[in-house]
């Protein structure tokens, strides 16, 4: 993903809008040639911002709100003649926002007995828009600088790509989500990546190009959390509060190789096919004020191949299959806070995943569908459980969940049945599960083997679907746009958690645990997005007008759900019915 190139030529897009809950956003693109077409420029400046959708039970106010800046300049230089280009962009990213949970703590678990009654045992719908969390604010800073070159040889085009980003984060959350003050933390973060891609891409015949290039990176973090645990005084910083932080320090080295390859072999036929190879190298330390719990040192390395096979039997038909191994890196658990857990590496992740399909252009070219259906199998998944232990009673470790498979079909349409007038549509089957997933957990304060395979995977709804509409109307000033969209999402976990065990009569034996805890599965979601455009000439200016509506059926819910380790939970909340109008130019 990439921002446009400067255009060479001097040009002006502004919007501006305002809607519910203080949503206010601008953002500005302005172009500027400087010499004729061989050196350009474009600035750009994003903001938006927001009073937050949930309301204080304490106060009454607004809550979990945000201001975000982004802002840079691109430079595009291209010597007339020369074959070469190249653009630098500079841009930074600034943010200040609330974090707030929302609470849905019951009576099974420990901080239940400790918050008041009417802040515990809550539902997770429409209770998740009243928090009463403790005030926070989050700040976060990322400058980054990009610089692409590409030099045209005639037969082969040569590509570098260039890229360094720093940020640093300092934010402050209670994630106990109650006004009894027992978990709150301040987590100092630092960040800073480097990396270096280079690639030549071209045709060695009409029937056969290619890319092919090397990939570098590097990156290390540091992250520092003070945690105010069971203070019961809000007005003590966790910086003061808190003693014995929690230090993490990791550093990521990696080094691919790749290439990619398309061979119309045969009238009709085309064979792509490539493969990369990666080796990432790994370090993490983690320790509690000044004092290392653990730390580990890794080495991860794969060639992941990829081949498919295309149709074309005429200019409205494809018919495609593929197969593709992927890969995700081994590594350390940054919130361990054990030795053993801080200092064992997950190892890495792989799947192979098939598809086939097709894709129809039909009744000269006013419906087009698209038809497909995958298999993916998993090995080594890699899956995050949060378990007692360390200092602050609890961690978050990633494991080897054994393996899953995920199968589906899919479908989604056009259609143009009149003029100014287009449908779409999708529907999606998804069916996924585990095999052989036991990791360690803690019964009764004894470690011992849960088995998750009935746990169902997370963010895997078994059905989606959407249905939209839009018409564009003709008028004597200028067009007016109708646009109507409807998503379905079915229920869908959260959170890798333990719902009802199924405790064997042996001390040793493997608990079975029976699913997720419900507080982590979201609801069924029907989403309904509308909006009314006008397209016009203002002044020798390309403007628009719209005014929109999203989740206009009021759907609410939760998009994320956590529980800890027995302790609490909490959870987070999709935004309700809102409004809003934006006034844009282009010129």
């Amino acid at each position: 993903i990439k921002r446009t190139r400067p255009t060479g030529r001097f040009g002006l897009k502004a919007e501006a809008s305002y809607g519910s809950f203080g949503t206010m956003a601008a953002r500005a693109v302005m172009n500027v040639p400087l010499i004729d077409s061989q050196f350009a420029a474009k600035f750009f400046y994003f903001h938006n911002e927001s009073d937050g959708f949930y309301r204080s039970g304490v106060t009454g106010k607004r809550v979990g709100g945000s201001n975000n800046d982004n802002m840079g300049v691109s430079f595009l230089v291209q010597p007339a003649g020369s074959g070469f280009d190249a653009v630098l962009t500079v841009e930074k990213q600034s943010q200040k926002f609330d974090v707030v949970n929302s609470n849905i703590t019951n009576s099974s678990e420990l901080f239940c007995g400790f918050i008041t009654p009417a802040e515990c045992n809550r539902n997770n719908t429409s209770d998740l828009y009243t928090v009463f969390n403790s005030p926070g604010v989050s700040n976060y800073s990322a400058p980054a600088v990009t610089l692409e070159m590409n030099y045209d040889l005639g037969g082969v085009k040569l590509t570098s790509v260039s890229g360094f980003r720093r940020s640093h984060e300092n934010q402050t959350q209670d994630f106990d989500a109650s006004t009894t003050d027992l978990y709150y933390t301040r987590r100092q973060q630092n960040y800073r990546q480097w990396s270096q891609e280079l690639r030549a891409a071209g045709k060695v015949s009409d029937s056969f190009d290619y890319v092919v290039g090397g990939y570098l990176f590097s990156s290390r973090f540091d992250l520092k959390q003070h945690t105010r645990l069971f203070a019961f005084n809000t007005a003590v910083d966790p910086l003061i509060a808190d003693t014995n932080p929690q230090l993490v320090i990791g550093h990521t080295k990696s080094f691919a190789i790749f290439g990619d390859f398309n061979w119309a072999f045969a009238d009709k036929f085309r064979l792509s096919f490539g493969g990369r190879y990666t080796r990432d190298k790994k370090s993490l330390s983690n320790g509690f004020g000044g004092v290392l719990v653990g730390q580990g040192t890794g080495t991860f390395s794969k060639f992941t191949p990829k081949v498919g096979l295309d149709y074309r039997p005429n200019e409205d038909t494809m018919i495609y299959a593929s197969w593709s191994r992927g890969y995700r890196s081994g590594g350390f658990s940054p919130r361990a806070a054990t030795a053993i857990t801080a200092s064992v590496a997950y190892q890495p992740e792989v799947v192979d995943s098939y598809e086939v399909g097709t894709k129809l252009d039909l009744l000269d070219r006013h419906l087009q569908f698209n038809l497909a259906a995958f298999y993916s199998k998993y090995d080594g998944l890699q899956q995050n459980t949060t378990i007692p232990g360390g200092p602050t009673g609890n961690q978050t470790i990633t494991s080897n969940a054994g393996s899953a498979t995920i199968k589906g079909i899919e479908a989604d349409f056009t259609a143009r049945p009149a003029e100014g007038l287009r449908l779409t549509g999708s529907i999606g089957y998804l069916k996924s599960n585990f095999k052989g997933f036991v990791v360690g957990n803690t019964l009764a304060g004894v470690i011992r083997n849960f088995d998750y395979s009935s746990n169902d995977m997370i963010y895997s709804p078994n059905i989606t679907a959407s249905l939209g509409a839009d018409y564009t109307l003709q008028t004597n000033f200028g067009s007016v746009i109708a646009n109507i969209g409807y998503r379905y999402i079915a229920p869908y976990d959260q959170q890798i958690s333990l719902g009802a065990l199924t405790i064997p009569a042996s001390p040793t034996g493997t608990v079975i645990v029976n699913g997720n805890d419900p507080r982590v599965r979201s609801d069924r979601q029907g989403l309904l997005d509308a909006s009314l455009s006008a397209k016009f000439n203002l002044g020798g200016a390309k403007a628009k007008v719209t005014v929109f509506g999203r989740n206009l059926a009021d759907d609410r819910g939760t998009t994320a759900a956590f529980t800890v380790a027995g302790l609490w939970s909490f959870a987070s909340a999709r935004e309700p019915r809102s409004f809003g109008a934006s006034l844009g130019f282009e010129f």
